[in-house]
């Protein structure tokens, strides 16, 4: 007896993961009222409070990461 949530022998579990990964957020997005950021009045009133323009140095500071290469977890 198979179990209601696996795929089938002849589906490819990531590429069906990843589908229906994608179709759940692209659903998502589309029933968000405010789907643009620069729209958004909690963004705006952050900016004019606190962030200044965007791009200034301080929304720089706080809003950008940087990617530092790590070494991976050795295999077991």
């Amino acid at each position: 007896m198979r179990s209601c949530f696996l795929p089938d022998e002849d589906d490819d579990i990531m590429e069906t993961y990843k589908e229906k990964r994608a179709n759940a957020l692209y659903s998502e997005d589309e029933r968000q009222v405010i789907r643009q950021s620069h729209n958004n009045p909690q963004i705006i009133e952050l900016y004019e409070n606190f962030l200044g323009e965007p791009n200034s140095h301080k929304a720089h500071e706080l809003l950008h990461t940087s990617y530092a290469a790590r070494e991976r977890f050795p295999e077991r």
